[in-house]
């Protein structure tokens, strides 16, 4: 049975499709947007005169040359907009502010610890937020919060986040909103990443993506077709806590040999820890080899460090080969902490996936780390926010 698509959805998911690529691009034609994007130009035409009405682009006065009149440019007025951008992860909160257009303006990382409890966490990251609203000089209009751990998109709240209890007990949008009166939107983190790679990406917009977030957990945002693939309740991506070893030690999550207790920074840590935790061997104590000293013995290409981080890239390749099968995705982005070495864990990963991948799907496949220059989920978070005031445009850009 065929259903008709609602025209208001299809309206914003075009105009968000011409944002996407005056983000990507800055400056354009109409003709080129037309080109791009498959719609008409009475349509792109449509959709321009509303964000020229919005002050969310500005168009060149046409000019004539001997060869004729040459089109007019339009350039993006990522400026006008500012998000406040907000990832919280076991080890540190991060705050930035950011504009349409992927700007940073403000940025602060504050180390958390489960020790101190989530109420001491959440103060922190008022204070950073708050002196980032009062010392902007234009004043943000959303909150986008990327969240470690599985979220629950129905009841708005983290359902478990390894290592650091108590974020399950917190409706995080809920409490920003109260606390700064501004519009707030919650997602888990490796679906910002995903939509980090697709706004400022290589990635074609309309194509289909996968990020990989590995850090101390792991997580999968998943893009199909331009748009979030959320799964029931927003589940859909929760692969870490996958078995690949059902005789494995227990997870936190109650599940045995979870992918996160092999393919993860501290999977990668302990190993290190047990191969050359001795003090005679190191000349330091346990607790003195921290991520920090593993992350810079990969990188100064110690043999013990550098055949561990193979290891566990290979559990993690291992680990996405299912999810990769079952989406035959254009792309396929690893991210987060997990990259210390780029060149290392692509080579690593990318045997792997082409070893046991249907060999079809590996064909084509593109497989490459997050951009280099920004933290793509923190940046993600600030694009999810005004990805869904797009949902309501009216409502949030306005001609002021």
């Amino acid at each position: 049975m065929k259903h008709g698509v609602n025209q208001f959805i299809q309206k914003q998911n075009n105009l968000s499709l011409i944002l996407h690529y005056l983000v990507r691009n800055r400056s354009c034609t109409r003709v080129w947007l037309a080109k791009k994007t498959g719609l008409t130009q009475a349509s792109v035409g449509k959709h321009i005169a509303q964000l020229l009405e919005w002050g969310m682009v500005t168009e060149e006065e046409g000019i004539t040359t001997e060869k004729g009149r040459r089109p007019r440019r339009l350039e993006l007025q990522g400026a006008k907009y500012r998000s406040i951008s907000i990832r919280i992860n076991r080890d540190y909160i991060t705050c930035a502010l950011f504009d349409m257009s992927g700007r940073q303006y403000d940025h602060k990382q504050i180390p958390v610890k489960a020790t101190e409890g989530v109420d001491a966490a959440m103060a922190k990251m008022y204070k950073a937020v708050g002196h980032m609203i009062r010392t902007s000089d234009i004043k943000p209009i959303c909150m986008g919060l990327a969240v470690a751990g599985p979220y629950n998109k129905r009841t708005g709240k983290i359902v478990l986040m390894s290592g650091f209890p108590g974020w399950e007990k917190v409706d995080l949008q809920a409490e920003l909103e109260k606390a700064f009166s501004i519009q707030t939107f919650v997602e888990h983190d490796a679906v910002c990443g995903a939509m980090a790679e697709t706004w400022f990406g290589s990635s074609s917009p309309n194509s289909n993506l996968i990020f990989i977030a590995a850090d101390k957990g792991i997580g999968a945002g998943m893009v199909i077709n331009g748009n979030i693939y959320e799964g029931r309740d927003g589940f859909a991506g929760e692969f870490g806590h996958s078995s690949i070893n059902v005789f494995g030690p227990q997870c936190e999550c109650g599940n045995l040999g979870c992918l996160e207790l092999y393919g993860t920074l501290k999977a990668m840590l302990d190993d290190y820890k047990d191969e050359v935790g001795n003090p005679l061997d190191t000349g330091l104590e346990p607790e003195e080899i921290t991520e920090e000293y593993f992350i810079r013995k990969v990188r100064e290409k110690d043999p013990t460090a550098v055949e561990i981080y193979k290891k566990t890239i290979g559990y993690l390749g291992f680990g996405v080969v299912g999810l990769v099968n079952t989406m035959s995705p254009d792309t396929v982005v690893f991210g987060d902490k997990i990259i210390i070495d780029r060149d290392l864990f692509i080579d690593t990963v990318t045997r792997v996936l082409k070893r046991y991948l249907v060999g079809e799907i590996f064909q084509g496949l593109e497989i490459r780390t997050a951009l280099p220059d920004m933290d793509s989920i923190l940046v993600g978070a600030s694009v999810i926010a005004f990805e869904r005031l797009l949902q309501d445009p009216s409502a949030s850009f306005t001609t002021d």
